[in-house]
């Protein structure tokens, strides 16, 4: 595609936002409606987190669409019990600079009917970046008990405010890949602290 001819690069820079947002949200996937964007899965052929086709067609468009890519989608990280992510941390290596432009992480460890999860949302504000760490358990709650509870909320506000120090007085110019990197070993131990406390569910 010619820059000096395309049409669509001679449309308003609004009405071309609103057609490269359109590229990155198909159809809400299953069990993810609730995050934002669309869900992009990190997995080990990292096919489906790859950048997409549009931001490869020339040098203007892919200055406009590739930090959307990464400011509109949640990048879903699958991990397993005692296992480092390395899918996850080769993938955020990838992306360099993109990094920086990246606003929602949601790690999950998955086993039969059961999951906990950890999302990091940042948001832009006038004065830097709100930082949102949600974490939940998916699962039969049957064996919970009062000291149990106190547990798992101990763990959760520890992961919270650990995450939000990450993030203390950063703003989006000073975002960068090893700040994701940090959330992603948090998030690591967390399972593993969390497996240990709750160990008899799994």
């Amino acid at each position: 595609m010619s820059e000096a001819t395309s049409r669509l690069l001679a449309l308003p820079a609004e009405l071309r936002t609103s057609i490269w947002e359109y590229t990155f949200f198909p159809a809400a996937a299953e069990g993810f409606a609730a995050l934002p964007g669309c869900p992009v899965i990190i997995d080990e052929s990292h096919e489906d987190s790859a950048q997409p086709p549009i931001t490869r067609v020339n040098r203007q468009i892919r200055n406009e669409t590739l930090p959307m890519f990464y400011n509109l989608n949640t990048f879903i990280v699958d991990t397993w019990p005692l296992c480092p992510p390395r899918k996850a941390v080769e993938w955020l290596a990838m992306q360099g600079e993109g990094a920086a432009n990246l606003r929602s992480l949601y790690a999950r460890q998955v086993k039969p009917s059961k999951a906990r999860t950890v999302h990091v949302l940042l948001r832009e504000r006038k004065h830097g970046l709100e930082v949102i760490v949600t974490c939940n358990y998916y699962g039969s709650r049957n064996y919970w008990t009062a000291s149990t509870r106190t547990l798992w909320d101990g763990a959760v506000e520890a992961i919270q405010g650990d995450i939000g120090a990450m993030f203390e007085g950063m703003s989006k110019e000073s975002l960068g890949l090893k700040t994701w990197q940090d959330v992603l070993d948090r998030s690591m131990e967390f399972f593993k602290d969390d497996l240990a406390v709750f160990g008899l569910f799994y």
